[in-house]
């Protein structure tokens, strides 16, 4: 929550607190730091660079020094094909707002959505991130897999079953072929990680193509 909009919902807060009992005021007095806390136990996201090119300074922050891959797709294959549950109340698709993030402020009612914090970050530190992010909540559904690969039951991802707070993501079924346009290879990988890439391509009947950057060095 940026830092502005966190001293306006903690004096909305305070001033509402005035209407209930004195035992009851510490609720208040935390309210807005458990805001934060909850949704980062809620939510999960799957970040993307969304832009026509390749960024040396994103393979430098993201692809480290070792043989990196970068997956290419679209907007429509991430929605169509990432099997996350497509409901406004639980997943959004969109672009990362960019701001001032000590001095922006929020609506209160954007500020108490855990959603709506989640598509903000820093301009300064950030803007070059050109994010797009899918944040859904973190709990196991239909469409969650296990971590080997298969898929849950729905009756064991009913109730108590749902619960995912002991694990620090969620794992949700793709649809490859469908998905992926191209795998680019890393600035700093070797070719035989270029090798590798289109035998596995080719073994699994993959139609898709793979290719190195279009930068020497990142």
């Amino acid at each position: 929550m940026p830092a502005a909009t966190k001293e306006m919902m903690t004096a909305r807060y305070q001033e509402m607190k005035k209407h209930f009992s004195v035992d009851l005021h510490w609720q208040f007095d935390e309210m807005a730091s458990r805001d934060e806390h909850d949704s980062r136990e809620l939510l999960v996201v799957s970040s993307w660079f969304l832009s026509d090119s390749e960024s040396s300074r994103m393979w430098r922050e993201y692809g480290g020094a070792g043989d990196a891959i970068a997956i290419k797709s679209t907007v429509r294959r991430l929605i169509q094909n990432v099997c996350v549950p497509h409901d406004p109340d639980a997943t959004h698709i969109g672009r990362v707002k960019y701001v001032e993030h000590n001095n922006h402020i929020m609506t209160a009612y954007e500020a108490d959505q855990g959603i709506e914090r989640a598509f903000l970050k820093d301009a300064e530190k950030f803007g070059h991130e050109k994010e797009l992010r899918i944040a859904t909540l973190s709990v196991k559904t239909k469409y969650c897999i296990r971590p080997d690969g298969e898929s849950y039951k729905e009756s064991e991802v009913q109730g108590a079953g749902m619960n995912n707070f002991d694990q620090p993501g969620v794992y949700v079924a793709i649809r490859f072929k469908e998905l992926v346009a191209e795998v680019v290879a890393s600035p700093s990988s070797e070719k035989w990680l270029m090798l590798l890439l289109k035998r596995i391509m080719k073994l699994n009947n993959l139609n898709i193509p793979v290719s190195g950057s279009m930068y020497e060095n990142a």
